[in-house]
């Protein structure tokens, strides 16, 4: 049996369960695909796991309102959406396919009246959310456009909490300009991604997997991501949000 097929089966078992494993989002039920990311990662649960413990505190002060721009086939919006069922998410994704796979997601979870999905974002558009919503929680991946979409604008953002994967390859710099934009108006921490191991499969939920080779089981939990990280960027202004 060939590699790709291995782990196609695991995909397809997988999802013949309907079911995100274990992690934040467990239960989560989800599409066959994935657009411009890892699609096992997310069945497994140990996509991004480095934002697991931000995600999960997020309980203890629930937002009322997401901005998720580069809302892929709908991971965050719709685990969010269906973990906070009174909070409204709006999802920008340019891929029409990807909406289309939003859609489909939210159905599947019922919690389509929750979501607004819509085209490319740009500045514009975010600037009009948060002049109704200014304490919105914005969650940004957009392959080096949170360049544009984050200008030095402290009145904008200053009560916005922010999560931006950061492509610095993409978009030289862009990192640290950012860090400079939002130093004096938000808390900053930087997550690096870190390596997989495959201790994971020991959990319940993966047991029935723990016989696939350590090779194969860190293809299924590879994310294929280059050197992105992410900044977790909390308004100084301690309220809650709106």
């Amino acid at each position: 049996m060939g590699l790709k097929t291995i782990i196609s089966e695991f995909a397809t078992k997988c999802f013949s369960r309907n079911k995100v494993l274990r992690g934040p989002f467990a239960g989560l039920a989800y599409p066959a695909k994935s657009v411009g990311s890892a699609y096992c990662p997310k069945l497994v649960g140990t996509y991004e796991l480095e934002l697991h413990a931000i995600i999960n505190s997020w309980k203890s002060h629930p937002p009322r309102t997401v901005l998720n721009i580069g809302g892929a086939e709908g991971y965050y919006a719709v685990g969010l959406a269906k973990m906070f069922p009174d909070c409204r998410v709006v999802t920008y994704e340019a891929d029409s396919y990807g909406r289309t796979l939003i859609q489909a997601m939210a159905e599947l979870n019922t919690v389509s009246g929750n979501i607004k999905i819509k085209g490319l974002c740009q500045l514009e558009n975010l600037e009009h959310e948060l002049e109704k919503h200014p304490k919105s929680l914005i969650i940004m991946d957009v392959e080096g456009a949170e360049d544009e979409l984050l200008p030095a604008n402290p009145n904008i953002f200053s009560e916005t909490e922010l999560l931006v994967e950061i492509h610095d390859e993409l978009c030289p710099g862009v990192g640290g300009r950012l860090i400079e934009r939002f130093n004096s108006s938000h808390i900053i921490t930087q997550y690096d991604p870190a390596p997989r191991k495959t201790d994971v499969f020991e959990a319940a939920e993966l047991k029935p997997f723990s016989w696939l080779p350590s090779f194969i089981q860190l293809k299924i939990l590879d994310e294929k991501r280059g050197y992105n990280y992410w900044l977790h960027m909390a308004p100084q202004i301690n309220e809650s949000k709106n």
